[in-house]
């Protein structure tokens, strides 16, 4: 029933996420600005950095916006959602030039970030530690050189214990958590259309 409208500012969309209790959308932009809206109007935009918004994510939890842009993740607090304050940047990521996939754990600490063939477990109480290091093993050769073809990494809302990656082959890939908190390797779907 409700569009949002952004033609005050045709920026390129780049990302975007919505909140798991309000009703509140997360855009981030080309122009290296993130935007905060209700189902109805612009609530707050801010400027991340000169580089594109690639990723935007809720963390309802702890009331925080994560912002990936090269490099870096940006933490954002929206506590009080007109005056959005940055609270922590972490980086170098590692990720170089290719920017992640990123999953936020709805109960536990974690974010997982995936980028090239490898999965990073955040933990965000320990100040975003590194917590684990998964290898998905997705290297698809195409006239003799390695690509990397991920698309979707998510959280199973019914089963918090378990995560998935999508990739653009058509594979799916399931994961699940053990009892020590360590990721292991599930199942593997072909052909998934």
């Amino acid at each position: 029933e409700h569009n949002i409208s952004v033609k005050y500012n045709p920026d390129d969309l780049r990302s975007i996420d919505a909140h798991q209790t309000e009703p509140w959308i997360l855009t981030g932009h080309r122009s290296g600005y993130a935007r905060l809206w209700n189902h109805e109007y612009l609530m707050d935009s801010f400027k991340v950095s000169g580089d594109e918004v690639s990723i935007v994510k809720f963390i309802a939890r702890k009331k925080w916006i994560v912002v990936v842009t090269a490099y870096y993740l940006h933490v954002y607090d929206y506590a009080c959602v007109t005056k959005i304050e940055k609270i922590q940047r972490v980086g170098p990521t590692g990720y170089s030039t290719d920017s992640p996939i990123l999953a936020v754990h709805p109960t536990l600490p974690s974010v997982l970030s995936m980028f090239y063939t490898n999965i990073v477990v955040l933990d965000i109480d320990l100040g975003w530690k590194r917590t684990q290091k998964i290898s998905i093993h997705d290297d698809v050769k195409r006239g003799g050189k390695k690509e990397h073809v991920k698309t979707a990494l998510s959280f199973n809302p019914g089963d918090h214990n378990r995560f998935v990656v999508g990739f653009k082959r058509g594979e799916v890939q399931t994961w699940r958590s053990t009892l020590f908190g360590q990721w292991l390797y599930g199942l593997h779907c072909q052909g998934i259309q």
